[in-house]
This record gives structure tokens, C-alpha cells and sequence, in this order.
């Protein structure tokens, strides 16, 4: 009986899981090492490949570490658009980003290091790829917040730009001060900080008083 020779489908679909072994080895590469350290040579052994072979898979190291970060934003930015679209309140949507954002990162707490860590070492054209993607993510999560405004369940005070940035700036370094991984850990912190984000931003519009959010009642 003649041996059935794999299909093109086939040969594609190895090929990626081999590539996706690759990324992963190159991951936790950058995290011991730091990317600047670590050679095509280190990730070549790391998989069991020899140099020459490894460039089937990539046509150089920055690949890699473009693929981690384009994965982690790809993923982010369709999550952002699913809870953006929600048909529920403005501040219930603010919050749900929050928890979604939190439980992510601390899903992919090699890859989020790597990204925040190392995204500067992308060449010039790809930086400003993934600089492009994180602003539209950005960008989304101030759409949201500055749609909770509008609605009145956010402090008209509240300058919306910079309490999408400092809010970000929080939600993406939980990885760098959260030691635990077990999912009801996460759960509760990633509920905790849905509810300090909401917190935050909420304001009664019945009671509002202009400047109430300043220091000692003033602006």
C-alpha cells in the first residue's frame, strides 16, 4: 500500500504548532536572559533545531519578538470591542475592560513582560506597528470612559484622557507586583480593581458640585 504523503493543509498546520513552540521557547528566552542577550543560536537549541533549520520557521530573532507582542495586542483589542459593544451601562462596560484587562495580563505574565519590557528593541517599522496598535486599544478604552461621562455615571471633573492613561498604566503592571496565579486569586484581585476603576470615576449627577473631586472640595 503506498504511504499517503501529507496534504498542504497539513504540512501548514505543523509548521505553525512548530512555529508556536518556537515563540514559546523564545518567551521564557527574553525572561531569563533579556532579548538583547539572547542569540538565534540560544532559541535554535532551546527547540532541539540547528541554526540553519530555525530559519525555516523565522527570518530573524525580532520575529519573535514581534509575534509576542502582536499576539498579546490582537487578543486585547478583540476583547476591548466585545465588552465595548455590550448593551449595558457605561460604567458596567469600564468595568468589565478593567477585570478582562487584569485577568489577560496575568494569563500571559511571561508575555506581558517581555512586551513592556522589551518593545523598545522592535526595529523602527514594526515599533511603530505595535505603537499604532496600543494607541487604538488606548483609544478605546477612553471611548468607553469618556462614554460614561456622557451618560452622567462619570465625574464631569474627571479629565478623560489622563484617567485612561494613569488607569492603564495600573491595569498593565499587575504582572510586575501580583504573585499569584490560581485562578480565584486573579478572579478576586481582577473584581477588586473593577471595583477601585469604578470607583474612581463614579459621580451622582443629582449631587455633583463642580470641583468636589479637588483637594479640600476645590478645583
Amino acid at each position: 500500500m503506498a504511504t499517503r504523503r501529507p496534504t498542504a493543509s497539513q504540512k501548514s498546520n505543523k509548521a505553525n504548532v512548530r512555529r508556536a513552540e518556537i515563540v514559546s521557547a523564545a518567551t521564557q528566552l527574553f525572561i531569563e536572559r533579556g532579548y538583547a542577550a539572547t542569540s538565534v543560536q540560544d532559541i535554535a537549541e532551546a527547540v532541539g533545531l540547528l541554526k540553519g533549520s530555525l530559519f525555516y520557521y523565522i527570518s530573524g530573532k525580532e520575529d519573535l519578538l514581534y509575534a509576542v507582542l502582536e499576539g498579546m495586542l490582537a487578543t486585547s483589542q478583540a476583547d476591548i470591542e466585545k465588552l465595548s459593544a455590550l448593551e449595558i451601562a457605561p460604567l458596567d462596560k469600564v468595568r468589565r475592560i478593567a477585570e478582562a484587562h487584569v485577568r489577560y495580563v496575568l494569563a500571559n505574565r511571561d508575555q506581558a513582560t517581555v512586551f513592556f519590557r522589551d518593545f523598545r528593541s522592535l526595529s523602527d517599522e514594526r515599533g511603530r506597528e505595535i505603537a499604532a496598535e496600543r494607541e487604538n486599544y488606548a483609544r478605546r478604552f477612553t471611548d468607553v470612559l469618556r462614554e460614561a461621562q456622557d451618560d452622567g455615571a462619570a465625574c464631569p471633573d474627571i479629565d478623560i484622557r489622563l484617567a485612561s492613561g494613569s488607569l492603564l498604566g495600573m491595569l498593565n503592571m499587575v504582572h510586575e507586583w501580583y504573585p499569584h496565579a490560581d485562578e480565584r486569586h486573579v478572579n478576586r484581585l481582577a473584581e477588586e480593581i473593577g471595583d477601585l476603576v469604578v470607583a474612581s470615576l463614579r459621580c451622582d449627577p443629582s449631587t455633583h458640585q463642580p470641583g468636589h473631586r479637588g483637594r479640600d472640595g476645590r478645583a
